[in-house]
């Protein structure tokens, strides 16, 4: 049997702590979200919500107090990178084996971003099978330098890396399914999902649960402070029009059948009616705080009126359950680092278990060195009450050959019936023996099967004792749901045994 240590020392680390934290830094928010179980489901506990512009000082020293006022103990930190910082991409490739698959897409990053490959961090999943031959995969792209900066704050911070970088459209969609599972359709029609940030957007289209499609908006719930009010309106409605054609490209005219808006209570109103008339299908606003499972003090928190401009249900969503990322946008040196650590945890453990059983094996040799004396005493002293008990069998049984060699040394009762007894198989049971004039005996009794009566009868023919063995009858009977075997067998004595 194979052992996962680094799984082992995970799933200690998680009974023991239970604690979640997610983490992401965009262009105006620091947002900081944490879970644990309650009832043994996981519940959002604490939130907070810092803006950049109000931070003095190093960003690593200010996520170093808040962290600290938290307890945050780094184990499990996710660090979510905002959709705008990543790229995305639905590819067809003409192969359906993971190997060429992986292949096709290390060729194709080159020719997806301006950057060369050393200059990004890039992970993807199957979609779905397209044609015959062909698989649909997501690529997501981010550039190495913003990821290494997150993860360093959070390393000098917590003193340890990320446990897992990936991006909010995930944690999106996963809110989306877990917290609202009754809007994915069962059908597998798509359904879009607006997601309003403070200063950015995120369109995704969802088909069987899955991610389809997904843009970013250079637009979001902070944008009339930025412009009018019409030209805020108008330049959302041109790009929910571009990324609904895009999407309609991309999966060859499929059809957008129900839109649901999320993210920053704030947009919800004027949002909610754009959404609907450009996609022309119902539009439903799903308040991130409603069904999340939140705590009184994380509720009350996020009602604050500023907060309302910001999106939290990335967080949420990889805070709602436990789960694996599908894409890992860990940095090479992060993945290097957690390679080391995994490798010493688990020569740690084998050291811990290798030292234990050295211990075990002590303890049992000293157990049995201090038992041996005592074991040895014990048997001395069986050893004398058995050869007690043997002289007088001893005696017993020259007695017994006396009263054998007086007895009549024909047609003896007490012969007989020793004789029976030591032929009788433990399946037989005697119920009734008679004995005429010391020579003829009538044996009564039950068996279980018939098979028994007749090894029975072969027993006492073999029987030096007895000759002329008999079966007068055998029959069948049923009482309280058993069956039995009623038999009677005679015999005639012989001679007596020498």
């Amino acid at each position: 049997m194979r052992f996962d240590l680094h799984r082992i020392i995970t799933g200690i680390k998680s009974v023991a702590g239970k604690e979640l934290v997610a983490l992401e830094i965009d262009d105006d928010w620091i947002k900081i979200a944490e879970s644990g179980l309650l009832g043994g489901r996981r519940v959002i506990t604490r939130v907070r919500l810092i803006r950049l512009a109000e931070i003095e000082g190093p960003l690593n020293a200010a996520l170093t107090g808040i962290f600290n006022e938290l307890k945050v103990s780094g184990e499990n930190v996710i660090v979510s990178l905002p959709r705008h910082l990543v790229t995305v991409r639905i590819l067809e490739l003409p192969s359906s084996e993971p190997r060429e698959i992986s292949a096709m897409v290390n060729l194709q990053i080159g020719k997806q971003t301006p950057y060369s490959k050393e200059e990004v961090i890039f992970g993807y999943k199957v979609v779905t099978a397209k044609r015959e031959g062909y698989t649909g995969v997501m690529l997501a792209i981010a550039r190495h330098a913003i990821v290494k900066e997150r993860v360093e704050a959070l390393q000098a911070a917590l003193g340890v890396g990320a446990g897992r970088v990936t991006f909010s459209t995930e944690g999106v969609c996963e809110w989306f399914k877990t917290v609202y599972p009754q809007n994915t359709p069962s059908d597998g029609s798509a359904v879009a999902l607006l997601d309003v940030d403070s200063n950015y957007s995120d369109f995704v289209v969802m088909r069987g649960g899955r991610i389809a499609s997904t843009r970013s908006i250079s637009i979001g719930a902070s944008g009339p402070f930025t412009m009018s009010s019409g030209e805020w309106r108008e330049k959302f409605a041109e790009e929910l029009k571009h990324c609904e054609e895009l999407y309609s490209s991309e999966a060859r005219g499929a059809k957008i059948t129900r839109a649901y808006l999320s993210g920053a209570p704030a947009a919800a109103k004027d949002l909610n009616a754009i959404l609907a008339a450009c996609l022309g299908v119902p539009c439903e606003y799903l308040d991130s705080l409603k069904n999340t499972r939140l705590k009184d003090s994380a509720s009350t928190f996020l009602k604050i009126e500023k907060y309302k401009y910001v999106s939290l249900s990335a967080l949420f969503g990889f805070l709602t359950e436990d789960q694996e990322s599908a894409f890992d946008l860990t940095t090479p040196e992060a993945k290097i680092q957690r390679a080391v650590e995994q490798k010493r945890e688990g020569l740690t453990v084998t050291g811990v278990l290798a030292a234990s059983i050295v211990t075990l094996i002590s303890m049992l040799l000293f157990v049995g060195i201090s038992y041996q004396g005592l074991y040895l005493s014990q048997l001395k002293n069986k050893i004398v009450q058995v050869e007690k008990d043997a002289d007088q069998v001893e005696r017993m049984h020259g007695r017994m050959g006396l009263i054998e060699k007086w007895r009549d040394a024909r047609g003896s009762s007490l012969n007989m019936l020793n004789e029976v007894n030591r032929l009788l198989p433990r399946e037989i049971f005697l119920t009734s023996v008679e004995i005429e004039d010391k020579q003829t005996a009538a044996l009564k009794g039950n068996a279980r099967v018939m098979s028994d009566v007749f090894k029975f009868v072969s027993l006492l023919e073999s029987s030096e004792l007895f000759t002329n063995v008999k079966t007068k009858y055998t029959t069948a009977r049923k009482e309280q749901n058993s069956e039995y075997t009623e038999f009677q067998i005679t015999c005639e004595y012989a001679k007596r045994k020498r």
